[in-house]
């Protein structure tokens, strides 16, 4: 503006307003010129208000009501000083104008005319202030149209021309810049027409993007500059006596701002849309490169919708519609949002002070007459905050500042026009409905939390209650497209007002029945919420009745869909009580309802998810249970017998119990003076002359005994007397009371007794007239009435001593002692109970969990250990037992797995206190308690965890201190130990054998105390003495370097630890119940071979020892048997010794038998342990010449030549004996010095090494002259033997596979004797032990398996599961590795996946999961299917469908052209279901194959082989069961090709020809079926009645020959082993009796 308008005065100013009214008056101007810029303002007022090119015409309109807020109402005298405005009043309107200008200016509509000198102003304005009513004001029209159909009030009767409202836009910026708001009025039409298409016309308007952003600014700057005089006019008009002008102002002011908010929404959602539709189609903002065009060069499109409304769309070439600035244009939308959010925020929350100094909050209503708020205006600004959370932009952490700002908004709305419910109930709707909530990204709802973050002084707690409310009160139907926001507002809302949900808490329950799992599962998670709440925790806040329901309520509907049918369900309430565990809010009755029972039945649940979470419950549940530490069972129930001990001695010891014993020990001081005296009045009965007290004689009775009391505590002091009752003189108290009497005279009692007697008053004591009167004696009667009187005394006595207070208030403290102790002792039985309640369920749960480890991976296994750790450490029942199967995963080859069993088993057995004394005893009680029910199977995966453990935690010295105080060396060998103490020194001997092997140089300095522990010890103790001298031997692997340094642990053979090893050895071997022979004699062997320097000379004395006890014991027998057989065929002998007389003979002979049998057991002993003595030899012999040998000899070699610096690296001389013995120390090989000569050769000096090692291994281990010649007869008579007993043969056997392991001639010679026990021995575990030696001579001997695979396959049938599960090891171990050769016998493996044995099935999928991935396995597939359905007694339909369910899914994965070449092989195996012979072993064979094609896929090339081979199964598709099967795959290759090619392929008519082939071929095939059916049924009733059923069969039989016949095409071969051949389009398909295919 320029400096010339300060000059112009108010007078002038009413002057040129007063003549322009005349001139309004007098003359009515034409209309304007269409093509005149906006520059040209109209000259007269009234044109002005018409509006240039007929576009703005103002007509009064009703005022619509608008129901908001009380409104202000104007006085009469108000409204007559508005009817006629006075000189004054425009004098005032004239000053308001120029104190809301800037620096003494006006703020707007003055501009300089340069044809008449003067500053020409825009009066409408000031015609709109002195206009007497609003109704031509502007309205927000409902929808964009209204402003051009309007028939009243502010109305547009066309839409301007773009490059006019452009250039407005412009002009509307400097105008800003001016101060000139009020120009808004006049660009208000240029304006509308940014955001409104062509009338009448399709064509799209396309609007910069960057116009309407620098627009955006505009307003936002024109309200800064507004507010100022906005806030003033409201100010006035909030007074309680506006002045008369203020209403033509406030009407002007909400004209702008109705505008001004009207512009502001359109562009918020235009902008909005754009923003949403750009996250829809990144790859356009990425195709142009991510830079935006220039500012103004963008383009986008308002377009109309069907309301009417604008919206904005894209622009033809891709881009972001009304965007097409790029990014430049986004960023600017980015700056002006916050401002735009916040400018609304400020119009709502308009404040002002009015002329009373009052503050008027909410002072927006002042501007209209009626005091409402303009309703259009309020919908605006609640769609516009609603718009912006559209935008999935919004919940970033970018735009947190804008989101915020929106609540502020919204906020301001709520409080301003009180709108909580109503803005509530759309908030609600809204955020269900948005579009980035369906999204699997969307996590958090971030808008309650910013509810809670603008909220002051609770004022938005109103707004939550309006949502959840509506949530409450609405039927929401929840559907895919609502779940996820449902659920995550349900989350929010109950984490940020927890309180408030559990009052509306009903909805959320009732969701529970919803089919969406995964609403139900957010509600199971509120309700966590709400029971880990403060309010609902009883040690923080008293709860009420009906909290307390509630609570329970909702924590059983937790628990039932613990149960739930949707296992994400299941495992989100699992959760959810892990939660509760862990937060200690699950309460006591709930656990003893049986909660941990529940959850541990989903342990074994069938979905892994469910698992994990039921182990972690059951983890974080033991952790925090309100019961204590310790479970341990059998300390626990003696701590609970004591306390029902004690309980009851408590109860025992009552008040009546110490009057009874009281009143007993006052009876037994007169009872016998007063027997005496009943006895002399029992005689007076029976003579008839006794005579019963008087009533006159009972008071003075009672008078005597009262005076007597009072002389007794007063002195002898008068007392008032009273006359005493018909109680106290009655004859049962009278009795006691006297009785009770220290001085009384025993006459008075006895006499009342008696007279009671016969009165019957002793009925209550089972005496009565009767009864006496049956009694013949004196004395029976006075026995009679002295008991009953005993028990009167006792029931009254007890009563009197009641009466004393000092007693009872002595009592009575005493009962509440002992009811506070009773208390006490019930709460801890309680307690107690519970206890071992949990204890046996948590015990219940161990083997579940435990199967779930063994067999898991990754969570499984971590969870499953850390559940065990948690037992183990509250001393559950059987965790000691689980830990030791835990080890056994130590031999995993995943490397997560190891580790996770190396640190449990780091914290499980070390300690970690600070104090060593208590470290040392708590590490060593850990190490006891783990070995003392160690078994054999489980000490190698134990002493493998310790080893690992202790590898980089080193054992501290004080553990093995209390470990050999334990073993107590001095009471070993001494008579009187006790069997508990002897167990005690057997653990932990085990338990040092154990930490041994990791600690190998401090145990070496304790060789002798394992010798003399040997030598002393009982066997028990003795095998774990040799196991410990065994580990401290120096090991070798394949992987380690021989090294000169290195030196290996050998003691000479001479030394005393040999002879006194076999000794025990010796001993052992004689003993029939040696338990510990086998541990025994894998010790000495590895003593003998890893630590002693000549093992040739100790191992061979030691074997010539057996030898010589077994032919010393073959002689013994054999001798005793002569004897007996002479005895038996001479008799007697004539000749007897002389000191042979005087026996007897028949005592001889019982000697004789006797000794023969126990030499026949002592023989079978010996002979079965030799056979495992061999077996073990031949392996450690292996062993040691193929590692040991070769070692040991290179270090020679490097030794020689470091000594003698030769230059040769290898002696090319043979060998002397003393290098022959340091390269042999090991071994048992009797060459002489000259019989090993190196050659040089082209091979390695590493390889000429290995190579003489093969050569002794195959050519001179078992020679006849060596040690394994001489003792592999014995083993091969032993197993061959029919009469020998079953355990020698099973020993047998097993050695004769070991030394099948060592040479190739044995192999070969042995074979058929291992492969006829494989297949015939008794013993399942003979034969699950030849399966997997069988492994070995595979991997030695590859051919002679290999020829011999049938009777290996044929384990898979095997009658006995171990069986079964071992060869499934075996082959997935032999055939993953290549080892062995698949063969069509491999189909029975497939039989695993319906085996009873869960570990088979597992076994099974992961054999043939490895199977199906390899190369050229396809041509054993149709091999496999025909094995499997040739009989169907074998394996049923049902079965192979099981099979064939996994089976054929793993084929059809491979996706290659053998798949389908399968569809062409199955579809001609149908002509083997045309022989009779085939179909009398399976009828259903057709079923079979159909069912295997329909798990197979179809393409183009496939089909068509399918209709090719129609003839071979055209025959059976009378069946329904083929006719379903192979049009189910023929139906589902045309689904797939309609997909693929939308049914334009050339395929797709063949197809549906097919698929009507198939059906009319199925419907023809099964009437004749029937027409079949009914005729031989008619021949049947035709036949002569008198035939049975044996007739009745044949006939039967005849007509399914005949059928069958008729079917064949070809005459099917006879006899067995003949071939039949069918001769198909050119085509040979053999088959024959083993194999339908073969």
């Amino acid at each position: 503006m320029s400096s010339d308008d300060e000059g112009v005065s108010p007078l002038k100013q009413r002057r040129v307003e007063k003549k322009k009214k005349s001139e309004e008056s007098d003359d009515k101007p034409s209309s304007s010129r269409r093509n005149q810029t906006l520059a040209t303002k109209d000259k007269s007022p009234e044109r002005k208000r018409k509006g240039r090119k007929g576009r703005v015409v103002k007509e009064p309109s009703p005022q619509e009501d608008i129901h908001v807020d009380a409104a202000y109402q104007p006085s009469d005298e108000e409204d007559e000083d508005d009817e006629e405005p006075s000189e004054k009043a425009d004098t005032e309107d004239a000053e308001d104008e120029t104190e809301g200008s800037v620096d003494g200016r006006h703020n707007d509509s003055r501009r300089y005319n340069n044809e008449t000198d003067e500053y020409e102003e825009d009066q409408n304005w000031k015609i709109r202030m002195l206009a007497t009513d609003d109704d031509d004001g502007f309205e927000i029209p409902t929808h964009d149209d209204d402003l051009l159909m309007r028939q009243t009030g502010y109305r547009l009767t066309e839409v301007m021309e773009m490059e006019e409202a452009m250039a407005a836009v412009e002009m509307f910026e400097d105008e800003v810049q001016q101060h000139r708001w009020r120009m808004l009025y006049e660009r208000f039409p240029a304006f509308f027409a940014l955001l409104k298409s062509s009338s009448g016309s399709d064509e799209r308007v396309k609007v910069p993007a960057s116009l309407r952003a620098r627009l955006v600014t505009s307003l936002i700057l024109a309200y800064s500059h507004m507010s100022h005089h906005l806030k003033r006019v409201l100010g006035k008009a909030s007074s309680a006596h506006p002045p008369k002008k203020c209403r033509p102002n406030c009407r002007d002011m909400s004209d702008h701002l109705l505008m001004l908010i009207y512009l502001l929404h359109k562009m918020v959602i235009m902008f909005e849309d754009e923003a949403k539709s750009s996250k829809r189609k990144p790859a356009a903002r990425k195709a142009a490169g991510g830079r935006g065009r220039p500012r103004g060069g963008g383009r986008g499109r308002a377009v109309q919708n069907d309301d009417g409304d604008m919206v904005s769309v894209g622009d033809d070439d891709g881009e972001i519609g009304g965007a097409g600035g790029g990014a430049e244009d986004e960023s600017s939308w980015e700056e002006n949002r916050l401002k735009l959010v916040e400018t609304l925020t400020e119009i709502v929350n308009t404040t002002v002070v009015n002329a009373e100094g009052k503050t008027c909050e909410g002072a927006l209503r002042h501007l209209w007459q009626t005091g409402n708020v303009d309703q259009e205006m309020i919908r605006c600004l609640i769609q516009s905050a609603l718009k912006f959370l559209e935008n999935p932009d919004i919940t970033r952490p970018h735009s947190s500042a804008v989101l915020t700002a929106v609540f502020k908004l919204i906020r301001a709305l709520c409080n301003t026009f009180s709108l909580f419910t109503y803005i509530g109930k759309f908030l609600f709707e809204k955020l269900l409905s948005l579009d980035y909530y369906k999204e699997g990204s969307a996590s958090s709802y971030p808008f309650i939390k910013k509810i809670k973050e603008v909220t002051v002084k609770s004022d938005m707690d109103k707004l939550i209650n309006g949502m959840l409310r509506y949530f409450t009160s609405s039927t929401i139907t929840v559907s895919n497209n609502n779940a996820k926001a449902l659920c995550l507002f349900m989350n929010n809302i109950t984490e940020e007002q927890p309180y408030k949900v559990m009052f509306n808490l009903q909805p959320f329950v009732a969701l529970l029945t919803d089919e969406n799992a995964s609403v139900r599962s957010t509600v199971l998670h509120v309700i966590t919420i709400l029971l880990c709440s403060k309010f609902l925790d009883p040690m923080l806040t008293p709860l009420s009745p009906r909290f307390i329901a509630a609570k329970n309520n909702i924590f059983g509907k937790l628990l039932q869909h613990v149960r739930d049918v949707n296992a994400n369900v299941r495992a989100s309430a699992l959760k959810c009580l892990t939660h509760l565990a862990q937060e200690k809010k699950i309460s006591t009755a709930a656990i003893q309802e049986g909660l941990v029972q529940l959850v541990g039945q989903r342990i074994g649940d069938d979905k892994v998810a469910v698992r994990k979470e039921a182990v972690r419950f059951a983890t974080a549940f033991l952790e925090n249970n309100p019961y204590g530490h310790d479970f341990d069972r059998v300390a626990n129930e003696k701590v609970l017998k004591d306390a029902i001990q004690k309980r009851d001695r408590i109860r025992a010891q009552t008040v009546d119990l110490e009057s009874a014993n009281q009143a007993q020990t006052i009876f037994d001081t007169f009872k016998v003076a007063l027997s005496a005296e009943v006895e002399k009045y029992a005689e007076e009965y029976v003579l008839d002359i006794f005579v019963p007290p008087t009533e006159e004689e009972r008071k003075k009775i009672y008078r005597d005994f009262h005076e007597r009391q009072q002389q007794s505590q007063h002195g002898g002091g008068s007392q008032e007397e009273r006359e005493p009752t018909d109680e106290d003189t009655s004859m049962r108290w009278l009795f006691s009371t006297i009785l009770a009497d220290e001085k009384a005279d025993m006459r008075v009692p006895a006499r009342l007794l008696v007279a009671m007697a016969i009165s019957d008053q002793l009925k209550p004591e089972h005496v009565t007239l009767d009864s006496l009167q049956r009694l013949q004696s004196a004395e029976a009667i006075a026995a009679a009435i002295m008991d009953a009187g005993h028990i009167l005394f006792l029931n009254t006595a007890s009563m009197l001593i009641a009466r004393n207070e000092e007693a009872v208030l002595r009592k009575e403290q005493d009962t509440e002692r002992r009811n506070e102790i009773d208390r006490a002792l019930s709460k801890d039985i309680d307690g107690i109970v519970m206890k071992l309640v949990l204890e046996h369920e948590f015990a219940q749960c161990l083997p579940s969990v435990m199967g779930s480890v063994m067999t898991g991976e990754g969570g499984d296994l971590k969870l499953g250990i850390d559940f065990v750790v948690k037992c183990k450490e509250f001393n559950i029942t059987g965790s000691e037992g689980a830990v030791r199967q835990l080890c056994a995963l130590v031999w995993k080859s995943d490397d997560e797995g190891r580790n996770q069993i190396l640190q449990a088993a780091c914290s499980m057995f070390l300690s970690n206190n600070s104090n060593p004394r208590l470290r040392d005893a708590a590490t060593c009680e850990n190490i006891l308690n783990l070995v003392k029910s160690m078994t054999d199977h489980e000490r190698g995966s134990v002493e493998q965890v310790l080893a690992l453990t202790t590898k980089f935690n080193p054992i501290p010295v004080g553990v093995y201190t209390l470990l050999w105080e334990q073993v107590d060396e001095d009471s070993i060998g001494m008579p009187g130990v006790t069997v508990e103490r002897k167990r005690k020194q057997v653990a932990a001997m085990k338990a040092l054998c154990l930490l041994s092997r990791s600690d190998v140089e401090r145990n070496r300095q304790w060789l002798r105390r394992y010798q003399n522990i040997v030598k002393e010890g009982w066997p028990e103790i003795a095998a774990e003495a040799l196991g410990c001298i065994a580990n401290l031997a120096t090991r070798y692997t394949k992987d380690d370097k021989p090294s000169l340094n290195a030196r290996a642990y050998r003691i000479p053979g001479n030394d005393s630890l040999f002879p006194t090893i076999q000794q025990f050895m010796l001993a052992e071997l004689c003993r029939e119940e040696a338990r510990t022979w086998n541990r025994s004699l894998r010790a000495t062997l590895d003593i003998y071979f890893h630590i002693c320097k000549d093992t040739c000379d100790v191992a061979s004395q030691f074997v010539a020892k057996v030898l010589w006890l077994l032919r010393r014991t073959s002689q013994a027998l054999h001798y005793y048997d002569q004897q007996m057989g002479v005895e038996e065929m001479n008799g007697p002998t004539q000749r007897v010794r002389k000191e042979d007389a005087a026996i007897d003979p028949m005592q001889k002979e019982m000697v004789a038998e006797e000794r023969s049998k126990y030499l026949t057991r002592l023989w079978a002993v010996l002979v079965e342990r030799l056979c495992v003595l061999s077996g073990e030899l031949a392996v450690r012999l292996l062993v040691h010449t193929d590692l040991v040998y070769v070692r040991e000899f290179m270090q020679v070699r490097d030794r020689m030549v470091a000594e003698e610096g030769r230059s040769t690296p290898f002696p090319n001389r043979p060998l002397k004996l003393w290098e022959l013995k340091s390269a042999a120390g090991m071994g048992i090989f009797a060459w002489s010095d000259s019989a090993l000569t190196i050659e040089l050769t082209g091979l390695t000096e590493e390889e000429r090494i290995r190579n003489k090692a093969q050569t002794i291994v195959e050519n001179r281990l078992c020679r006849p002259t060596q040690l394994l010649g001489r003792l592999l007869p014995i083993v091969v008579h032993s197993a061959r033997a029919q009469g020998a007993p079953p355990r020698v043969r099973f020993q047998a056997v097993s050695a004769l596979s070991k030394f099948m392991i060592v040479a190739p001639t044995i192999a070969q010679r042995g074979a058929r004797t291992f492969f006829a026990f494989l297949n015939g021995a008794p013993s399942p575990i003979l034969r699950s032990n030849l399966v997997v030696a069988a492994a070995d001579l595979t991997f030695r001997h590859p051919n002679l398996v290999e020829n011999h695979a049938a009777s290996l396959f044929a384990q898979l049938q095997d009658r006995d599961s171990c069986v079964r599960e071992a060869c499934m090891l075996i082959l997935n171990h032999l055939i993953s590795n290549d080892l062995l050769k698949t063969h069509g016998v491999l189909s029975f493996a497939l039989t695993g996946y319906v085996d009873p044995v869960a570990s088979i099935q597992h076994i099974t999928r992961g054999m043939f999961n490895d199977w199906c991935k390899k190369e050229g396995v396809m041509s054993h597939v149709p091999d496999f299917i025909s094995r499997l359905s040739r009989d169907s007694q074998e394996v049923p339909l049902e079965s192979f469908k099981t099979i064939m369910s996994h089976f054929l899914p793993l084929i059809r994965e491979r996706k290659d052209s053998n798949v389908q070449a399968l569809v062409e092989k199955l579809c001609k195996r149908f002509e083997f279901a045309k022989s009779p012979r085939v179909i009398a072993r399976n009828a259903d064979l057709p079923a079979y194959y159909s069912y295997c094609l329909s798990l197979l896929s179809l393409n183009a090339r496939s089909f068509h082989k399918m209709v090719d081979c129609l003839e071979n199964y055209k025959q059976f598709l009378g069946d329904d069961r083929v006719y379903e099967d192979i049009s189910t795959l023929v139906k589902v290759f045309q689904k797939d090709d309609h997909r693929a090619n939308g049914g334009s392929s050339d395929i797709s008519d063949e197809v549906s020809s097919f698929i009507k082939r198939l059906q009319e071929i199925h419907e023809q095939q099964k009437t004749e079926k029937e027409v079949e059916g009914k005729i031989a049924k008619m021949r049947f009733d035709s036949s002569a009645p008198s035939s049975g059923p044996s007739s009745q069969s044949t006939v039967a039989r005849k007509i399914r020959t005949r059928n069958a016949l008729a079917s064949t095409s070809a005459t099917p071969a006879r006899g067995r082993g003949r071939r039949a051949v069918v001769k198909r389009k050119g085509r040979r398909i053999d088959s024959s009796d083993d194999s339908d295919e073969e």
